[in-house]
């Protein structure tokens, strides 16, 4: 089981759940990190499918969201090589591994290229912040 623990209720409520459990028990903590949240991703995803449009109306091209996705991920996130006996390969970033400040960066990456790229000005919710 994994939980946040955020109050003494909380932690209360864990610490009883930890001594009626059976025995041996393997128990591991650690300082919460928050990944991206539910609105980035939601925005995310609605500013993809703007710009999907915006392209095809503008020159034609057909992409998914899904394809501009995989791009905006190789342009703006760090990608690192892998060798496996001796074989290398280039592991992909992935927004869901982000916390929200890198998600912010990724975002406003994102809206800077649309604006001087594509000429075009992505709505903004407050979540950049």
């Amino acid at each position: 089981m994994k939980t946040t623990v955020t109050t003494q209720d909380d932690l209360s409520r864990v610490l009883t759940q930890i001594r009626a459990a059976d025995l041996p028990l393997t128990v591991s903590w650690g300082k919460y990190k928050s990944n991206r949240s539910l609105e980035q991703n939601k925005l995310l995803w609605k500013w993809l499918d703007i710009i999907r449009m915006h392209i095809a109306d503008s020159g034609g091209e057909l992409f998914t969201a899904e394809e501009l996705h995989e791009w905006y991920k190789a342009k703006f996130l760090e990608s690192r090589v892998v060798e496996i006996n001796g074989e290398a390969i280039r592991c992909r970033a992935t927004t869901t591994k982000l916390n929200t400040k890198q998600m912010s960066v990724y975002l406003e990456s994102i809206d800077r290229h649309a604006a001087s790229v594509l000429c075009l000005i992505l709505p903004m919710d407050d979540i950049l912040k």
